[in-house]
Parts: structure tokens; sequence; C-alpha cells
């Protein structure tokens, strides 16, 4: 009996360590999400900042073009480099899911957050170009590597 005892705490045991190591990383997954969440919403708050600062119309963010963003940030971690690679491909995805007429992007890598990146973008005239351009809507991708550094994508459009 002792031994049908033990053998349950022990099954029961592994129940929950196993529970809490999926729960940990469910949470860890979570928490990078919320991470590259609030660093994306602070791209597009800096980006509208300097956009009404000019007398230009805020973007509005769009979700389809954040996947379409995200997609090539993991091609660029993939690849070890930013690029802008296969550019045209992700226009006609644009066009195809939101009626995109013209489109633009700016790409980063290394930045720690929000603002030093959008600095690097508006000190740079063709990104300064992108943020300033005639366009309605974004997308915005921030996921790290293996190191903890973050690449970036920010797709425009009209």
């Amino acid at each position: 009996m002792k031994k049908v005892i033990i053998f349950c705490y022990v099954v029961v045991s592994l129940m929950v360590v196993s529970c809490s190591k999926e729960n940990d990383l469910d949470s860890f997954e979570n928490e990078a999400n919320e991470i590259s969440l609030t660093i994306t919403q602070e791209i597009l708050e800096l980006v509208n900042l300097h956009r009404k600062s000019i007398g230009k119309q805020e973007l509005i963010r769009n979700s389809d073009a954040d996947n379409i963003a995200k997609g090539h940030t993991h091609y660029m971690i993939n690849q070890g480099k930013i690029s802008h690679d296969n550019f045209a491909k992700r226009f006609l995805e644009l066009q195809d899911q939101v009626q995109a007429i013209t489109a633009g992007e700016n790409v980063a890598f290394g930045y720690a957050n929000g603002k030093t990146v959008v600095d690097a973008w508006l000190n740079s005239p063709g990104h300064k170009a992108n943020i300033e351009g005639d366009f309605v809507y974004i997308g915005i991708a921030a996921v790290k590597d293996s190191n903890g550094a973050y690449y970036y994508t920010q797709l425009f459009y009209r």
C-alpha cells in the first residue's frame, strides 16, 4: 500500500512539474509578445508624433501589414542580416490583402527600443522620407533573434 501511495505521489508531482514548465514557457512567450507589442506601439506613437509635428496625418496600424512585416523580420533573422529582399512580393501581398496602391519599407537591426530605432530612421534621409511619406497605413514588427537583438520592419502603404 505504501508503494502505491508513493507511486501516486510521484505521478502527481511529475504532472505538476510538467504543467509548471509548460505554464512557464507560455508565460515567457506571452511576455515576449507583450514586449514586442510595447516596442511596436512605441514606434507607432513616435512616428505619428513626428508626422503630426510636420502637419501630416497619423498613420493607422493594420494587422495584415503587421503580419507581413513580421514575416519579413523572421526572414531577416534567418538570414542574419537586414535587407529589403523580396519587397516586391510583400507589396503584392499588401495589394492582395489590403488593396495597397503604393508602399514603402524601413528595416533596422540592433536598436534596444522604439525610440532609438525611430531616431535612427529619422536621421537617415531615405527612412525619414518613408516616415514622412504620403501613406495612410502602417505595419510594424519587432522580433528578437536568439542573441536577444531586435530586428525591425516597418511597412507603409496607401
